[in-house]
């Protein structure tokens, strides 16, 4: 009797936990202040040498805006604009790259075969 009892407890719970996900709003992949979509990030998962967090290369937040015309990208991080010296990088120096967008549900190099990634390029400093 106890056994059927907890089944069916079990069951019920299972069930109500299940049927609770469709009321749950959709993962969202940044927050919307004012005409801004900002998308933090962790402060303490860059590297350098041995110490993790709080490094040169840390980014803590980048956030979008859409004009009628244009689209702004803004990044807070601790690399300055025209990047820094290093010996793990094959010329000596790390900066910022391009930005790379792909709306097209395919893996970057489908979406760049197919000439189908929209691109900023990042100022030479």
């Amino acid at each position: 009797m106890i056994n059927k009892f907890a089944t069916a407890i079990f069951g019920w719970a299972a069930t109500s936990a299940c049927a609770a996900t469709l009321f749950l709003q959709p993962a969202q992949a940044g927050t919307l202040v004012g005409d801004w979509y900002y998308s933090p990030d962790s402060t303490n998962d860059s590297m350098m040498d041995s110490n993790i967090g709080g490094t040169k290369y840390e980014i803590h937040n980048m956030a979008m805006q859409q004009t009628s015309d244009e689209v702004i990208f803004a990044i807070n991080s601790n690399l300055s604009l025209s990047g820094t010296g290093s010996q793990y990088a094959h010329d000596g120096h790390i900066a910022w790259g391009d930005l790379f967008m792909n709306f097209t549900g395919q893996s970057l190099d489908a979406a760049n075969n197919a000439g189908d990634l929209f691109g900023i390029r990042s100022p030479n400093i």
